[in-house]
């Protein structure tokens, strides 16, 4: 019996305005925003290092966050590796086809 794989889980570390925005409108490019879409790491861990390196940039606290994606989706994205981790770009007009968990824990980096 062949098991047909349906969604994919990536990660993501963010801030508390992100995370707030993220629980009224669901993951989307604000109105004006440059963004062609948004970067999620293919691992807790990694979605933590993320984290870690932008704390060090502006001291901003963040939360991690998984992401349920449509496999559709997870295979037409955009892989690359960015500061030594893969990384996975999810366009925009994708965004909202993912559904978003927060995370109350993250792991030791």
């Amino acid at each position: 019996m062949e098991i047909k794989l349906k969604h994919k889980f990536l990660y993501r570390a963010v801030s508390d305005d992100e995370l707030a925005d993220i629980e009224i409108n669901g993951l989307r490019n604000k109105s004006g925003a440059y963004e062609t879409g948004k970067l999620f790491a293919l691992t807790l861990r990694d979605a933590a290092k993320f984290g870690k390196n932008n704390f060090l940039l502006d001291e901003l606290c963040n939360t991690l966050i998984r992401a349920s994606v449509p496999i559709e989706v997870y295979i037409s994205s955009v892989k690359f590796e960015a500061d030594g981790m893969q990384a996975i770009l999810i366009e925009k007009e994708c965004l909202n086809l993912l559904k978003v968990f927060s995370l109350n824990c993250s792991p030791v980096v």
